[in-house]
């Protein structure tokens, strides 16, 4: 596997978390594993059980979870098909929730398999999330969703950090796979998400400060940055530095559970060493899995804003990524490189400054 990450981000991961107690784990794959054997079975066993009926966010990570256990698993197939027309033609309510899933997910299975039908859904996400995005330069619930009763101005804000960092991952999974992704429209972004970092990971939205507790949403990005070799970008300091500190706090995300888990866990393997995440929370997730195979994550709104699907394939990812490689990294090197010096020649030391175009009426 390439080297993705510094050394001292290897060696924190290293030395910072105890090993499993190898009386109880004695096999990083959980197939093999006499402890995760068990809830490994039974969580696989529901999401195939159950994926074709769940809504977007579940059959996104029953997607993740077949992905890793097998690129030409037929209920992947399934799944990419049930996200590439989640794509489209939804607008309203949450529909960038389920663009910005279904991008995710999409892109991770294109950086892998390279399928034609893939890159079309993925293009489509992304004209579709050019025409709804925010002034601000991310996404909200759906175009203009925060005027409703004022909801900018009541805890909720005008874009949202975990359907941006979402949409970003894609845009650079695409990018690292070869799919033109156009400099305006990532430089904005990259801008937004600058403006709303909150020192480690990012901020619940521009009109709410609720700091990355879980590191949710930064885990997103270092999943995209991690693909594409981006280990200059800014970001990338940024975001090893709350891994570091914020994975303890991966129940503490908020609403649904099953995006932080995901994010966090994946972006700790992505890492290169999961031995940190693992020991802290591998024997607490198994014990609170339900005998269905599924499980309560947790986070501020418990199960009832969650789909159980998502929760099961999600355990059961976090049980897969002890195998070293589970994940790794796929892609194409792309070179960052800072925003074209400001006008007058003078060097714009703000590498994400772009002048926002005039919001839409």
């Amino acid at each position: 596997m390439r080297k993705l990450a510094p050394l001292a981000l290897l060696l924190w991961l290293g030395v910072a978390g105890a090993a499993q107690d190898q009386s109880k784990h004695d096999s990083t794959d959980p197939a093999a594993c006499k402890t995760c054997k068990p809830a490994f079975d039974r969580a696989v066993q529901f999401v195939r059980a159950n994926f074709r009926n769940a809504d977007v966010a579940g059959n996104a990570y029953a997607g993740l979870l077949f992905l890793m256990l097998n690129p030409k698993d037929n209920d992947l197939q399934a799944c990419v098909q049930t996200a590439s027309r989640a794509i489209g033609g939804r607008t309203g309510g949450n529909s960038n929730w389920y663009i910005a899933i279904s991008a995710y997910f999409l892109s991770e299975v294109y950086l892998r398999t390279k399928e034609s039908s893939v890159q079309g859904a993925l293009v489509n996400a992304i004209n579709t999330a050019a025409n709804t995005m925010e002034q601000t330069g991310g996404w909200g619930h759906s175009p203009g969703f925060w005027r409703t009763n004022n909801y900018h101005k009541k805890g909720g804000s005008r874009d949202l950090g975990m359907v941006t960092s979402m949409m970003y991952s894609a845009m650079i999974n695409m990018k690292a796979g070869g799919i033109d992704i156009p400099e305006a429209l990532l430089r904005r972004v990259e801008k937004h998400l600058e403006s709303i970092s909150d020192g480690q990971g990012f901020n619940y939205g521009s009109d709410n400060k609720v700091p990355d507790e879980a590191m949710g949403r930064g885990g997103y990005v270092f999943l995209g940055l991690t693909n594409a070799q981006m280990d200059n970008h800014p970001f990338y300091p940024k975001l090893v530095e709350g891994l570091k500190k914020r994975y303890k706090n991966v129940d503490k995300g908020h609403a649904c559970a099953s995006l932080h888990h995901y994010s966090v866990a994946a972006a700790m393997h992505r890492a290169g060493n999961y031995a940190t995440f693992a020991a802290h929370w591998l024997d607490k997730l198994i014990a609170a899995q339900k005998k269905n195979g599924s499980i309560s994550l947790g986070c501020d709104r418990g199960d009832s804003h969650a789909d159980e699907t998502a929760n099961a394939a999600v355990l059961a990812i976090i049980l897969l990524l002890q195998k070293d490689g589970a994940f790794k990294a796929e892609g194409n090197k792309v070179e960052w490189k800072p925003a074209p010096a400001a006008p007058g020649g003078k060097t714009n030391a703000n590498p994400f400054s772009q002048k926002e175009p005039p919001e839409k009426k």
